[in-house]
């Protein structure tokens, strides 16, 4: 055999095995498969005749998988996959009619206690956990006593001990995942049942360890089980082989913790949800990715289901996430802010808004206010209290404007400026975009340190930092109209937004810069500056790849387009005052009604050639790529966008030289699909805008593709 080369040696080794099957000798076939496949394990006849070998001697797991890897080996191979086939159905008729096919039987086994052997109590709360698979069964499991011989699994905190390595493995984690598959079915009574199963020792003592509740033991075993690396890592060179098990189950206490916790009835009261709620907030900052991911969603959905689960604990809520939502990015932060959007929610109708204001407030002034105040606080609690501020800011204005009116608290703010850190002034520069909208921050002389400090950040070379400064001073010139001068918008704040609109930069950060260009488009100095000096835009492809991405800016941008090519529209009222009297008429009167003092002047009005001009501009650079990225994906009901949009359409279509970019950039697909929108103002603008793309005659506004 030696002097025979390897892939010879395995085909008569094979061959062989063919001739013990057909002399029924299943044994020694099985023993020159084996053979065979040592030598070739890449040998699809050795697999297959293995596997029909030891299907006669009644090995159905083992010649399972031999027919499987057949398969892998040779998708293709049809007597390997309906042997499979034929053994799948002998797996599944064998499990039907096992000792443990009914829960009455497993639940027996888990209840003998030291009469069972570990493997037994194992494949018993295995089979348990397979049948909760199936959520229309969790009350027969109830009934059949499973969910307290389960429970009973669970240890106390007392018999957990510091050290994952002592978890009852792996029965522990099948006793946790039963009755977390059971607890998905969200009835109140199989619920209840899970929350208050007591700690036992088995039956063969009937001694009781305790009363505790097993929201508390779970929450004892994820303290543990969750610092599975630090525990099992030390205890053993490389992966523990136990590690991946402890954290599972981790992840699913915490889970098997949010079913109960989302239903108040299972756990009795609120203040048992906000137990939950509290002991779930620390492995809100864990350092395992996976346990930290999970806590947060599970908190999303305690307060989801119940508001008044996380309002109870509000300020340590609040304590917690303020450390998440520095950084947008940040996988944390989209969850973060989702619960604290959830609780800081304006009330229902019916309820009066200042009740819940009020508690709101208590609680910033609770967790934040102190830590602002404190010239001595730790770096990181007053980096992180900035952050909340910026958080409840984007969450609820009207708590946040009340935070920001605290003179102290909003002159603390202005102390990080100083502070070499992105994230820190990103949140200052976006705590004075909010404050803009209150005058007295900017009024007279208190706006000029602000002002100050945001022309420093318009200068910074990071984009988050640089747009966030830029809607800031947008929005000052804009709203405090003593402050326009010296912030000069058709100057450095013009130009950055537009570098910004440009830039390859992450969504967010266009976001932003959206934001800016939409205060700026109102000002008419603005549109003058940009027609008079011909001022481009620059290419918008990149901006084009992130509204594809965000939807949140599209708004924004839809709108701040529209004020920058298409004239105002004009109230009813004032459309049947101009129809009845000319212009110095309505003057006169507008003078008259005002008083002795006078009134105001009126405001300027668009000149359509300006107005035309930008919308050549917007064309030029790639802003109908944009529109045609954004009107698919505006739902049905945005009506007054998917107007702007048709309008905005209409504006470029005027221009008899942009009608061929915007066939080439998707702009003729666009109108159509606004062609069939109900609203009839959108409909006669998109149709009015292909009739004048249409028109054109000049095959070169229509390249091929």
């Amino acid at each position: 055999e030696t002097s025979l080369d390897v892939p010879t040696r395995a085909s008569l080794y094979a061959n062989r095995a063919l001739a013990h099957l057909r002399l029924c000798q299943h044994g020694a076939c099985d023993s020159d498969c084996t053979l065979a496949i040592g030598l070739h394990p890449a040998y699809v006849k050795a697999w297959y005749r293995r596997g029909i070998a030891r299907e006669a001697l009644g090995k159905h797991a083992d010649a399972f998988r031999d027919a499987r890897e057949a398969l892998r080996i040779d998708p293709s191979n049809k007597e390997a996959a309906a042997l499979a086939a034929r053994l799948k159905r002998a797996l599944e008729g064998l499990g039907a009619h096992s000792d443990l096919s009914t829960p009455s039987l497993a639940v027996d086994v888990l209840r003998e206690g030291a009469a069972a052997t570990a493997d037994e109590r194992v494949r018993a709360a295995a089979k348990l956990s397979r049948i909760a698979e199936e959520k229309t069964r969790a009350r027969e499991l109830l009934h059949a006593g499973a969910v307290p011989v389960l429970a009973a699994i669970v240890p106390t905190a007392d018999q957990l001990g510091t050290s994952a390595a002592k978890l009852q493995m792996p029965l522990l984690a099948f006793a946790v995942e039963a009755l977390d598959r059971i607890s998905v079915c969200e009835d109140t009574d199989v619920l209840h049942a899970i929350a208050s199963a007591s700690a036992e020792v088995a039956a063969g003592s009937r001694e009781m360890q305790g009363r505790t509740a097993l929201p508390d033991r779970l929450l004892a075993l994820v303290r543990v089980a969750a610092d599975a690396k630090k525990t099992l890592g030390g205890e053993g060179a490389g992966e523990h082989a136990q590690l991946k098990n402890t954290l599972m189950t981790a992840t699913r206490s915490i889970a098997l913790l949010a079913n109960l916790g989302a239903c108040r009835g299972a756990v009795g009261s609120t203040d048992a949800q906000a137990a939950i709620v509290r002991g779930l907030l620390p492995f809100a900052r864990h350092e395992d990715d996976l346990v930290q991911r999970v806590a947060l969603d599970a908190l999303l959905r305690i307060v989801h289901a119940d508001v008044e689960a996380g309002l109870t604990v509000l300020p340590d809520v609040l304590a917690t996430l303020i450390h998440l939502v520095g950084d947008e990015d940040a996988s944390t932060y989209r969850a973060s802010m989702a619960i604290l959007s959830k609780l800081f929610a304006r009330s229902d109708k019916d309820k009066d808004e200042a009740d819940n204001t009020q508690p709101l407030c208590n609680a910033c002034e609770k967790v934040l206010s102190p830590v602002l105040r404190d010239a001595s606080a730790e770096w990181e609690e007053h980096a992180a209290a900035v952050h909340g501020v910026t958080a409840v800011l984007a969450v609820n204005k009207s708590v946040g404007a009340w935070l920001l009116r605290q003179e102290s608290i909003f002159w603390s703010l202005a102390e990080v400026i100083d502070i070499d850190d992105e994230d820190l002034q990103k949140s200052l520069a976006e705590v004075y975009a909010h404050a803009a909208s209150d005058s007295q921050h900017f009024r007279e002389q208190a706006g000029d340190e602000p002002i100050k400090h945001l022309k420093q950040m318009l200068k910074s070379p990071k984009p988050k930092i640089r747009a966030r400064a830029a809607v800031a001073l947008a929005k000052v010139a804009l709203l405090h109209h003593n402050h326009r001068v010296g912030i000069n918008p058709t100057g450095k704040l013009l130009s950055a937004t537009l570098g910004l609109l440009e830039a390859k930069v992450p969504p967010s950060v266009h976001r932003w810069a959206t934001e800016a260009l939409m205060f700026l488009s109102v000002m008419p100095d603005v549109k003058d500056h940009l027609a008079e000096q011909q001022v481009r835009f620059g290419s918008l492809v990149a901006l084009a790849e992130s509204v594809k991405e965000d939807t949140s800016f599209h708004f924004a941008l839809i709108n701040a387009f529209r004020r920058l090519c298409v004239e105002r529209e004009k109230p009813a009222d004032q459309k049947r005052l101009e129809q009845e009297m000319d212009s110095d008429q309505i003057e006169q009167m507008r003078q008259l009604a005002a008083g002795g003092m006078g009134a105001a002047p009126s405001e300027r009005k668009d000149d359509p050639q300006i107005l035309t001009k930008l919308a050549a501009t917007l064309v030029a650079d790639d802003a109908v790529l944009v529109l045609s990225e954004i009107v698919p994906r505006l739902p049905a009901d945005a009506t007054s966008m998917r107007r702007s949009a048709a309008q905005v359409m209409l504006s470029m279509a005027q221009t008899v030289d942009c009608r061929g970019k915007i066939v080439q950039q998707g702009g003729f697909k666009a109108l159509v699909s606004l062609l069939h929108d109900e609203d009839k103002e959108t409909h006669v603008a998109a149709a009015w805008a292909v009739a004048k793309i249409g028109i054109s005659i000049n095959p070169m506004m229509y390249p091929r593709r």
